[in-house]
């Protein structure tokens, strides 16, 4: 044998120790571990058994209350079954006798305002189902005319017993001529709408409140004109006399102009702004005046785009930062 042989003996004796002393190691520390979680288990059963000594010494003291030695009620599913029915039974009748309290109010309503009269100055037209314009251009327009067409038996009565104020002068000194290819209307938010050619009904109005007030020429295109209405209230208008009996007549007010295209069949709107004034005097202001062909669907709503949201849009900035005024 060779001097490696006892080497490798040597390196082996030293491999052999190193294991064992890992193993003691390794053997002490789990002992170790276990000696101190038993140690935790019996410090926590300790403590359980004084609270426990503690709970009973406090159970001695204060007995049982009765309630809690009783046997308690077992609910099966088929009482809890009969009451959720019985509740749900309850709530429907209730139901039906709250709709049946509405349907008679609601009845009652109606008959009320059945008997009750139209309002002074309203527009009293026959009942007709309400119906919305279809969006199609075509339709739309055949729709629309087919209103006007409907309401033209109803202009001339409706037009002087609710727009025109009371005078002495008959009515028949200011015959509205309708034409049904050349139909318009005038839509006032106090008085309505008033069906009829737009040539007619700007030189009805014209005439009657040139002929019946006072006017006072402001500038070359506008006009304040104070008409009597009765015997204490004095009607005051702004009026804008364009092209007025020209073929392209059009009902404006203040700085809106005519229209320098022809419409075959226009409207005009007139929105009315009710202000008092000093006195017994309520003035009225013709504020703003949109006229559109019904043939000419685009420009009619390239119009509303234009002016109407552009108002709308004045009016919410002017409510946002002076709250004191009173805007439609």
């Amino acid at each position: 044998m060779g001097p490696w042989a006892s080497e490798d003996d040597d390196r082996r004796t030293d491999d052999r120790e190193a294991r064992l002393r890992k193993d003691r190691l390794r053997k002490t520390k789990y002992r170790q571990e276990k000696l101190a979680e038993l140690h935790e288990l019996k410090t926590t059963a300790s403590a359980l058994e004084l609270q426990l000594g503690q709970l009973r010494a406090a159970r001695q003291r204060h007995p049982r209350l009765p309630s809690l030695t009783r046997p308690r009620p077992r609910l099966s599913w088929k009482v809890l079954a009969s009451r959720e029915q019985a509740l749900t039974t309850a709530a429907w009748h209730t139901q039906i006798a709250l709709r049946a309290e509405l349907e008679e109010t609601l009845a009652t309503a109606l008959r009320l305002a059945q008997q009750r009269p139209p309002p002074p100055r309203q527009m009293v037209l026959p009942s007709r189902p309400a119906s919305g314009l279809p969006r199609h251009p075509l339709r739309r327009v055949d729709a629309i005319q087919r209103l006007l067409t409907w309401q033209v038996e109803h202009m001339t009565e409706n037009f002087f017993a609710h727009v025109l104020p009371a005078l002495e002068a008959p009515p028949a000194a200011w015959e509205l001529v309708l034409d049904g290819s050349n139909l318009a209307f005038v839509e006032t938010r106090r008085q309505g709408v008033v069906y009829g050619a737009s040539i007619d009904v700007a030189a009805v109005l014209w005439r009657l409140w040139t002929t019946h007030s006072t006017a006072t020429v402001l500038d070359a295109d506008t006009v304040v004109l104070t008409a009597a209405a009765g015997p204490e209230v004095l009607w005051k208008r702004v009026f804008l006399p364009t092209l007025l009996g020209a073929p392209r007549v059009a009902l404006v007010s203040q700085s809106v102009v005519g229209a320098d295209t022809s419409f075959d069949a226009s409207w005009c709107v007139i929105d009315e702004l009710p202000r008092l004034a000093d006195g017994a005097e309520v003035v009225s202001v013709l504020r703003s005046v949109e006229q559109a062909a019904l043939t000419d669907l685009p420009a009619y709503a390239e119009h509303l785009v234009r002016h109407v949201a552009a108002s709308a849009a004045l009016d919410a900035e002017l409510r946002r930062h002076f709250a004191c005024l009173s805007l439609t």
